[in-house]
C-alpha cells in the first residue's frame, strides 16, 4: 500500500501497481471517494482490528540520509528508537504532557538554552 498526499501525485504514479508486484493499492490522502484515505478510514471503521503492540526491536520506519558524508543511504529505525526519541523530547520540553501528541523519526533538536541543564 502507498499513500500519496494529493491527486496530482497519484496521476503521475498510478501505473506503479502494474510495475511493482508487491504494491497492491495507492490511496490519496487529500481527497474523498474511492481510492482515498477517507474510503480507507471508512473500511477500517466497518472492520475494526485489534491494536498491534510491536516489540522495541521491530522496524518502524525506513528513512534516507542526505548523504552529507557520502552517498545517501537507507536507515532502519526501530520502535525502540522512536520511543527513545520521545522520552528524550519530554526531558527537553517539559511543556509536553500526557495529552501532547508528537511524532519525530529523528532525534529532537536540543535548544541551546537547555543543553547545559540536561542530565540523561
Amino acid at each position: 500500500m502507498l499513500l500519496v498526499s494529493k491527486q496530482e501525485i497519484y496521476d503521475k504514479i498510478k501505473n506503479f501497481t502494474g510495475k511493482i508486484p508487491t504494491l497492491q493499492k495507492i490511496f490519496v490522502i487529500d481527497a474523498t471517494g474511492p481510492g482515498t484515505m477517507t474510503e480507507l478510514e471508512s473500511v477500517g471503521q466497518e472492520n475494526p482490528m485489534p491494536s498491534l503492540h510491536p516489540n522495541p526491536d521491530d522496524i518502524a520506519v525506513l528513512i534516507y540520509t542526505s548523504g552529507t558524508t557520502g552517498d545517501p543511504k537507507g536507515v532502519l529505525l526501530s520502535h525502540g528508537n522512536l520511543t527513545s526519541n520521545s522520552h528524550a523530547g519530554r526531558k527537553f520540553y517539559p511543556e509536553l504532557n500526557a495529552n501532547s501528541r508528537t511524532l519525530s523519526i529523528l532525534p529532537w533538536a536540543i535548544p541551546s538554552d537547555r543543553r547545559r541543564s540536561f542530565t540523561p
